[in-house]
């Protein structure tokens, strides 16, 4: 019995290798005839060959602070497991994907890669960040968040292979080893995002603004949405007078924008507008939501 059981094991461990040396020999292949504009220790931004047989609208020139405000469009909710010790929980605040330094720095790479992309030619990218763990991420505190991009029906997609999900490389740019059916197995593999498959996020994306949720085949994708390029080129141009070196409003130019307003109410809303196109920081849009409730502003 005992070497029934010892076969079995052996059999699930060979399974498992043999199973991860084919997807980590197809990623390889899939390197290969990338084209990168970007790699770094904590990131990376690459022209790959499209999936679909559909002609992208590419070339795209951005100006500066387009692709910004709709990185910064992108919002999450933390999903909430099925331990114990969520029983009776929300979920989190929506909060944005990425943080304002690292919109820039992505929204900075993919112009350059959206201005040579062909029209057979999606745009991928991986961004890693250290982030805060609780007890439903008993992983590394390292999270990373990778998807696919390019333009069709005057539209930007954006299709998450992940997003603040457990990273294969660490920042010191070695592959992360972990262990199926008692081997160490070194993982190497980045999941770009996909139009032929969902992929399965560690967060929930939340539809509003200038952000939809994509449909295909009449079927919601939950890892793909989609931000018409006429409204956030419109947001965009709303920064030529606010500071374009951060693409930040200053707390100045904000309450001076109050003065016509009266409710706290209508200062919140507009606020959030504000905040939501990108136009402020997170520590700005707490100090400011804060005055508004304290009735000091």
């Amino acid at each position: 019995m005992s070497f029934f059981k010892m076969g079995r094991s052996t059999s699930n461990a060979l399974f498992w290798l043999l199973a991860l040396t084919l997807v980590n020999s197809f990623a390889v292949i899939n390197t290969v005839q990338a084209n990168s504009i970007w790699a770094s220790a904590i990131g990376s931004v690459e022209l790959v060959t499209s999936e679909s047989d559909t002609v992208n609208q590419h070339p795209q020139t951005f100006l500066k602070n387009e692709l910004l405000v709709a990185l910064k469009s992108v919002k999450v909710q933390q999903k909430r497991g099925l331990a114990f010790w969520n029983y009776g929980k929300t979920l989190d605040e929506v909060s944005a994907l990425f943080s304002d330094e690292e919109a820039r720095l992505l929204a900075h790479h993919l112009a350059a890669a959206f201005k040579l992309a062909g029209g057979n030619e999606d745009i991928i990218f991986t961004l890693q960040r250290k982030k805060s763990t609780d007890l439903t991420r008993l992983v590394s505190s390292t999270v990373i968040s990778t998807g696919r991009m390019f333009i069709d029906n005057d539209q930007l997609n954006i299709i998450f292979g992940e997003a603040w999900g457990k990273p294969t490389r660490g920042l010191d740019n070695t592959p992360i080893t972990r262990r199926y059916a008692g081997i160490s197995v070194s993982q190497d593999t980045v999941r770009p995002g996909s139009r032929l498959k969902q992929s399965r996020l560690a967060v929930a994306l939340v539809e509003g603004g200038i952000l939809k949720i994509a449909t295909d085949n009449r079927k919601q994708r939950k890892d793909w949405v989609r931000v018409s390029l006429d409204s956030f080129r419109e947001d965009s141009r709303a920064l030529s007078s606010y500071d374009q070196s951060t693409a930040q409003a200053s707390p100045k130019q904000i309450i001076e924008d109050f003065d016509t307003l009266s409710s706290a109410e209508a200062k919140l809303d507009k606020l959030t507008r504000y905040y939501e196109k990108g136009l402020m920081s997170d520590e700005v849009y707490n100090r400011l939501t804060q005055a508004i409730l304290e009735n000091a502003l």
